[in-house]
């Protein structure tokens, strides 16, 4: 009887322990899938930083050639620019979206100026014309690389959220 009762005793603990390689098991299974979908979400995020870079540099490069270049810039680029400016509303933050504006709106002004210039020719157009070449090209040469910069610069993808660079 009390052979019965030991052997009772280590076939309740024999499985007792199967149960608990078990729960381990599945608590290491549970604990790799966890890290494999951890992966995959650094992964997507990745991907999604490069591909968003893609399309910002895309607008910045559009952007900075417009002001570097504003004098060979034909008349009629300047629908295809305020026809991205939507589109960069998705992309990065209205103070991009704003600035772009800016730049649409001086442009205009400069086209404009422009043919005063070629039907009047009147010094304070000049003068104008001078002030509004200053901005585009201070513009091309700092301020729109600054704007557009933390938008593009590689060091903010570690800690950027999913769409927005901080």
């Amino acid at each position: 009887m009390q052979q019965d009762i030991i052997q009772n005793a280590c076939l309740i603990s024999a499985l007792d322990m199967a149960k608990f390689i078990n729960a381990i098991g599945l608590i290491v299974i549970g604990g790799c899938t966890a890290y494999i979908a951890w992966q995959q979400w650094r992964t997507a995020n990745a991907k999604l930083n490069f591909d968003l870079f893609g399309y910002r540099y895309a607008i910045f490069e559009k952007t900075w050639k417009l002001l570097s270049q504003i004098e060979s810039t034909p008349d009629s680029s300047f629908f295809n620019f305020t026809n991205m400016i939507p589109q960069a509303r998705f992309l990065f933050d209205s103070k991009i979206e704003d600035y772009l504006n800016e730049i649409s709106a001086k442009w205009s002004n400069f086209l404009a100026i422009n043919e005063n210039i070629k039907t009047r020719g009147l010094p304070d157009n000049i003068k104008k014309r001078n002030e509004l070449m200053k901005w585009f090209y201070s513009e091309a040469n700092k301020g729109c690389k600054e704007k557009f910069g933390i938008f593009l610069d590689f060091k903010n993808w570690k800690h950027s959220k999913f769409d927005r660079a901080q």
